[in-house]
């Protein structure tokens, strides 16, 4: 039979057609069921081209029949598998349909071999093809939530295909070539029609997805703007327009700013960040989306420290082509420069320190190390760091037990300490005492270790030095020659004793603390000492002299004892000292009675020169000698005054132990200087061409000794005179500086050697070589001080030097008028001068003559009880000291030999000797002297004395 080919090549063109369609759709959308549903379309296209080859008896055995009959069934296969994946995307591939339509292909070919009908051969594959179809469009008809009618459409058309064009029309209507060309495009027909109805269903349900997208999209932006406006953090939103979509609470908070107050979105980053919109904007949209850190300005003007996150190019939301969110990060900010600051500070503070501080890691490589340990070591920090502590810090033998140490750092106690060397970086080592301690990570093991220590290589030195000390010291306590006990504090049970102190007590040899013999002598004749450490209290010292002991034998002695309470190792203990005073009693006692002795005749001496020339000076006045010759005998008597102030000064001091301050008075500087400016004259040769200005105001006065100052300043004119030379020139001025007498002595002679300027007050130092004794200057500093003032020293930009003396300043005081030198009252006396100084009894005997009264002389105590007899005197003036006894012998002869007319005859006592010796007491057995006068005796006082009523 004939195929009508405009029939065939209409179906083919229309399976063609929705073939193109369908894989549209797929490339479109790629859902799977569209994928086998263009694999089905694409069997029945091919399919429907083999139509034209069929035999028109189509008979079972030919090779496209049998490929025809596959391509339907292929079709049918994929067209339900379709089916299944569009009703439930996780739908398997069915297995039923392949095995039903394997099992009718396989009878075909069994039933074919036999010669069976075509019926009969094609009917098992035909019906598993037809329900296929059928199974394909009922599982449709059965998906509720479809469209109805384009499900009940698909799936109508798919059972009409499977049950009755499949198998009605090809099993029981007899095969003709014009039956099979309408079954062909019956065929065809389904095809189309399920094609079409399956489009419409799988829009419908693409509409119904998307319509319900659309609803959740609107659900979730709804409550993605509600979570995002209760946010903490700031985020904002723009439109397409640039206008805000978004503006949360915490944005409004954190910028000040309303979203009503932007007009879009470059007038809120102009008004926050103060910054061009194209440089935010043109920020790398991956850096934005990780964040960029910026500076916010508020809407108050205050600054805030942000992270700007902006999301709307990695992660678009609808409507919002920009939108973000900004983290507030300012707290963070000062947190972060505040631990920066801390960093700084302990890095400054590591380096400032005297520790030396290192950080090693678990390996043993040096991390830090600070500065001392760069001044300990030599080395740097920058060359250390990353190297190994073993191989540049340790010293060799010393590293197996390093590192041993570094080995075992995970199991070992922190912090730990010990001693050991480090070697520097001129291969010298020096000690450090260190501590440990760990630095640990998460799982606990030790990920660095801080060491600190200290250089103790001066400390262990000093330590030798102090060990060896001890027993220096204890040896010299050992051998020292005065006695020392330590007694326990409070108990006062000896703990030691020295062999002196053993020695000193009457102890045969030393002394065991422990022992009873010691304990005994402390309980029993430690008499006053006792006394004297029961009463210390720690911190306490008591010095006493002549503290009664008693030795061992019972014999007392006296010692001078200083005691006090310190702590050693820990406890308080006494330590008493022990000097026998006996032999400086004795020789004290020597030094008094040679002192004493010696001013005696001093003032012997001193007092022959007073009267002598006082006597001098009367009798050169009366016969009109001339002045220079008055006054070198006025300062003759002026240095003999001035010398006997020196010897009470130094009477007082080795006698008494004590400066002398009583002969103290408010002086005139002015009167002083010039004292001192008549006795230089007096003593060097005068020349002319010197030439020496004086300019002192009446003004300056001061408290001291006369003698003293005026010995200053002669010593400075004294060198000033021999600096300046033949024709030098000295200046003396006087003026009131800072509340001080200031008095500048200046020459114009060499000057001083700068480098002498430092030690000229030094003594024992001078200038001079062999004639100076370098005592001058350092005695007038002595004496200056002593007075509560200053002295210096320096060189005139005008050549030559100037000595500064500074005092301080007294009231002035009302000047006497002078008193008219005394020639005697008129009438005259008769004196009993005893006096075994013949040049005293001169010069006393020559004042007294020239005064109008008559002087006898005795020489000693017997000549005065020889005169007392041949005449009684008026007055008797007799010296303390005289060879065959003393005054009160004179006295004693006196009382014993005068009459009642008598009794009240004046009687003066002369004497070199201190007024407070023993020897100036007067027996019990004779009226006290009426007087008692210190020589060197002046004129005035010899002849008040005299003429005394």
């Amino acid at each position: 039979m004939e195929w009508s080919i405009p029939k065939i090549i209409a179906g083919f063109v229309a399976t063609g057609v929705l073939l193109l369609v369908y894989a549209q759709l797929f490339a479109l959308h790629r859902r799977k069921a569209l994928a086998l549903w263009t694999a089905a379309w694409f069997c029945y296209a091919v399919r429907n081209l083999l139509v034209i080859g069929l035999p028109s008896d189509f008979s079972s055995g030919d090779m496209l029949v049998r490929a025809f009959s596959l391509l339907a069934a292929a079709g049918a296969y994929l067209l339900l598998w379709g089916s299944l994946v569009f009703l439930d995307s996780a739908a398997k591939a069915p297995r039923w349909p392949v095995m039903a339509m394997a099992g009718g292909f396989l009878f075909a070919l069994i039933a074919q071999t036999f010669g069976l009908p075509h019926k009969i051969i094609i009917a098992p594959a035909c019906i598993a093809v037809g329900l296929t179809y059928a199974a394909a469009g009922l599982r449709l008809l059965q998906a509720g939530h479809l469209e109805p009618w384009p499900r009940f459409a698909a799936g109508a058309a798919l059972v009409f295909w499977g049950l009755v064009q499949q198998i009605l029309v090809t099993i029981l209507i007899t095969p003709t070539p014009e039956t099979m060309a309408w079954g062909l495009l019956s065929g065809t027909a389904c095809e189309v029609f399920t094609a079409i109805f399956l489009l419409v269903a799988f829009y419908q349900q693409m509409h119904h997805n998307l319509r319900r997208s659309q609803d959740e999209l609107i659900s979730q932006q709804e409550r993605l703007e509600a979570a995002l406006g209760n946010l903490p953090i700031a985020v904002y939103a723009f439109d397409w327009q640039g206008r805000p979509g978004l503006w949360n609470r915490a944005a409004a908070k954190l910028t000040g700013y309303r979203a009503t107050e932007f007009r879009d979105m470059g007038q809120a980053i102009k008004q926050m960040f103060d910054l061009q919109d194209q440089r935010v904007l043109g920020l790398d949209e991956s850096n934005l989306s990780r964040g960029v850190p910026l500076t916010l300005a508020r809407k108050n003007g205050e600054t805030r420290h942000i992270i700007l996150h902006a999301m709307g190019a990695t992660a678009p939301l609808e409507g919002w082509p920009e939108w973000g969110a900004v983290q507030d990060v300012t707290r963070q900010k000062m947190a972060e420069r505040e631990l920066y600051r801390q960093l700084d500070f302990s890095n400054a503070v590591l380096d400032s320190t005297t520790t030396l501080t290192m950080v090693i890691d678990a390996r043993g490589r040096i991390v830090f190390f600070n500065k001392a340990s760069e001044k300990a070591t030599g080395h740097s920090m920058e060359k250390l760091v990353g190297l190994y502590a073993l191989d540049c810090l340790v010293p060799p033998e010393r590293r197996q037990r390093a590192k041993n140490y570094i080995s075992s750092l995970n199991t070992m106690q922190f912090p730990n300490e010990r001693l050991s060397q480090l070697l520097t970086k001129d291969g010298g080592r020096i000690s450090i005492q260190w501590s440990a301690n760990a630095i640990r990570d998460d799982s606990g093991g030790v990920e660095f270790v801080v060491v600190s220590g200290v250089d103790v290589t001066e400390q262990l030195k000093a330590e030798a030095a102090l060990r060896r000390s001890e027993q220096f010291h204890r040896g010299v306590l050992e051998n020292m020659p005065g006695g020392m006990l330590i007694f326990d504090y409070p108990r006062k049970d000896i703990v030691y004793i020295n062999p002196a102190a053993s020695g000193l007590l009457g102890f045969s040899g030393p002394q065991d603390p422990s022992q009873g013999k010691l304990q005994d002598w402390a309980c029993t004749k430690m008499g006053k000492l006792a006394l004297i450490i029961e009463d210390l209290e720690p911190g306490q010292t008591i010095r006493t002299r002549d503290v009664a002991l008693l030795t061992t034998s019972g014999r007392p002695m006296h010692c001078d004892v200083s005691a006090s309470v310190v702590e050693i190792e820990g406890s308080h203990k006494i330590i008493c000292f022990l000097r026998d005073s006996s032999r400086r009693d004795a020789a004290r006692e020597r030094i008094r009675q040679a002192t004493a002795s010696v001013t005696h005749n001093f003032n012997n001496l001193l007092m022959a020169i007073t009267g002598n020339a006082q006597a001098l000076e009367d009798l050169m006045q009366s016969r009109q000698a001339s002045r220079r010759e008055i006054k070198l005998l006025g300062n003759v008597a002026r240095a003999a005054s001035n010398g006997q102030d020196m010897v009470k000064r130094l009477e007082a001091f080795l006698v008494s132990g004590v400066q002398d301050n009583t002969g103290r008075e408010v002086l005139p500087l002015a009167e002083v200087v010039h004292t001192a400016l008549d006795l230089v004259e007096a003593t060097t040769k005068h020349e002319r061409s010197r030439f020496i200005a004086a300019d002192l105001p009446d003004s300056l006065w001061t408290n001291g000794h006369r003698g003293e100052l005026v010995d200053v300043f002669l010593n400075l004119l004294s060198n000033a005179i021999e600096a300046s030379g033949k024709n030098g020139e000295i200046e003396i001025a006087g003026v009131v500086e800072q509340g001080m007498a200031c008095i500048r002595v200046a020459d114009n002679g060499p000057g001083i050697d700068p480098e002498n300027l430092p030690r000229l007050f030094e003594p024992f130092f001078s200038t001079k070589g062999v004639r100076g004794k370098g005592l001058g200057l350092a005695s007038c500093k002595g004496v200056i001080m002593a007075h509560g003032g200053s002295i210096e020293a320096q060189n005139r930009q005008e050549g030559g030097a100037v000595f500064t003396v500074r005092l301080p300043l007294a009231e002035p005081r009302p000047r006497p008028q002078a008193e008219a030198r005394p020639r005697g009252n008129g009438r005259p006396r008769t004196v009993l001068l005893v006096e075994d100084e013949a040049l005293v009894a001169m010069g006393a005997e020559a004042v007294l003559t020239q005064a109008g009264h008559n002087v006898r002389h005795a020489a000693n105590v017997a000549q005065a009880r020889l005169a007392l007899k041949r005449q009684w005197p008026d007055v008797v003036i007799c010296d303390q000291g005289l060879p065959d006894g003393s005054a009160w012998d004179v006295a004693r002869a006196m009382k014993n030999n005068g009459a009642d007319q008598h009794k009240h005859t004046p009687f003066v006592v002369v004497t070199g000797w201190s007024l407070d010796s023993v020897g100036m007491v007067p027996p019990p057995d004779i009226p006290k002297p009426d007087m008692i006068i210190r020589k060197p005796v002046e004129r005035g006082e010899l002849l008040r004395a005299v003429e005394k009523d």
